[in-house]
């Protein structure tokens, strides 16, 4: 055609020379206008097939950056594809353009699922035996081809629930990992006591610490009962667990804490001290017990390392609980007996046994007599008697000596040989008990 065209140029231009009238040869335009139309179909093949092979060799771990300009170049591709003349769409080269940029676009939205970050082995492995097909997905040189060959299209709906399970397990999993980012951040506060240092628990930190932890227990426990929070049931239970065995770690260190804090400011005192000396020295074992324990626990500090040492600090801490707590029994009656109250407050330590007031909490019935006859040179016996209403009139009409309200004669206070008769109290509300300020000495 070339040649042939080159040769027409020449007549013509010969009879535009001569003045002849110009011959038209039909068949050569035609022939011209038809190769027009092909060169303009084979351009866009051929740049076109160049570009999807380059896009099916594209690897799959770097389809997140490219994906977006390989749909943008499809699109442009499917636009000139469609500008085409109708002329055009009869040859082969036309129909098998169109179809493999038709087949690339629609298998984009299927690729872009399989590779979201929320896919992991598993989701692979589904995806594997749905296809019936062997991907490597580890390998470097894992492609598109590798997925276009694996027929996705005829099992669209089955991935579709896979991507859609991968995406909310993610979620799950996201949730998990910040559960457990904030168990490895979380760490308890102490503050200062006298000259010993940070070896007090800060108790409205504690409380916002552990009221944290059981929030984030109903966020586990949520959870573990969503259905595809199953391939994470084992570290959700693993850290419900750590959770739970931490707060009660916390409940019996913070009953430990107050109960030391007390009977240490009860034993403070020399006078108490040399009425219980047994309990005094009990006491100073377990301070210095105490105090060992929270240095420890001031230097691990952190929620998650001082979990990693619970089953030495809770065993530690249960045998302080029952030491400080035989302790703190004794050293309150001692208060209750020996420090000035109202004589309100001594009704009630000594009338109302089974309710027991905020200022001596842990105080039983029964270790009045108990705590009384290991004080030294206290009595060998106590006896609790009735309280009739005239010596509660009595008692309201002034000022009286503890010794006069229990009813403890002179007389019977021989050495450590005398006796002590103390009288109970009918329940009256403490607003009803007497209100008279009174100087007390049960000694």
């Amino acid at each position: 055609y070339e040649e042939k065209a080159r040769k027409l140029q020449t007549f013509q231009d010969g009879e535009e020379l001569f003045g002849l009238p110009k011959t038209e040869y039909p068949e050569l335009q035609q022939t011209q206008h038809d190769l027009h139309l092909l060169s303009q179909l084979y351009t866009l093949y051929t740049s076109c097939t160049k570009s999807v092979e380059g896009y099916l060799l594209l690897p799959v771990r770097k389809l997140n950056v490219t994906l977006p300009n390989v749909t943008k170049e499809l699109e442009h591709f499917d636009e000139r594809i469609q500008g085409l003349p109708k002329l055009l769409w009869k040859y082969p080269a036309y129909k098998e353009m169109k179809e493999t940029v038709d087949n690339l676009t629609s298998i984009l939205p299927l690729v872009r699922m399989l590779i979201n970050p929320a896919m992991r082995p598993r989701h692979w492995q589904e995806v594997m035996v749905i296809t019936q097909t062997v991907l490597e997905i580890t390998s470097p040189t894992f492609s598109v081809k590798d997925l276009l060959d694996a027929n996705l299209q005829k099992h669209q709906h089955s991935l579709h629930d896979i991507c859609q399970a991968a995406q909310l397990e993610l979620q799950t999993e996201e949730k998990l990992q910040e559960v457990s980012g904030e168990w490895e951040r979380s760490a308890l506060s102490f503050i200062n006591f006298k000259n010993t240092g940070p070896i007090i628990l800060d108790v409205n930190k504690t409380r916002l610490l552990a009221q944290s932890l059981d929030e984030f227990q109903v966020a586990l426990h949520t959870l573990l009962n969503s259905q595809h929070s199953v391939p994470f049931r084992e570290p959700i239970n693993q850290l419900l667990a750590k959770f739970v065995s931490f707060l009660d770690l916390l409940d019996v260190w913070l009953h430990v804490q107050h109960t030391w804090w007390y009977v240490g400011v009860v034993f403070s005192g020399d006078d108490i001290s040399t009425q219980l000396p047994q309990e005094a020295k009990r006491f100073r074992n377990v301070n210095t017990a105490y105090v060992a324990l929270m240095q420890d626990a001031f230097t691990l500090r952190y929620v998650m390392m001082v979990h990693e040492q619970r089953d030495g600090m809770f065993h530690t801490l249960l045998e302080l609980r029952e030491q400080v707590n035989l302790s703190s029994e004794c050293g309150r009656v001692a208060v209750c007996f020996s420090m000035p109250f109202s004589d309100s407050c001594v009704f009630w330590a000594v009338g109302n046994m089974s309710e027991v007031p905020h200022w001596v909490p842990g105080l039983e019935a029964g270790c009045v007599s108990a705590a009384l006859l290991r004080v030294r040179h206290g009595p060998a016996r106590v006896t609790f008697l009735e309280f009739g209403p005239e010596r509660l009139a009595a008692a309201a009409a002034g000022p009286l000596r503890l010794r006069a309200l229990v009813g403890c004669r002179q007389a019977d206070r021989v050495g450590h040989g005398g006796a002590v008769a103390g009288r109970r109290i009918p329940r009256v509300p403490l607003r009803d008990q007497l209100r008279t300020s009174c100087r007390t000495d049960a000694r």
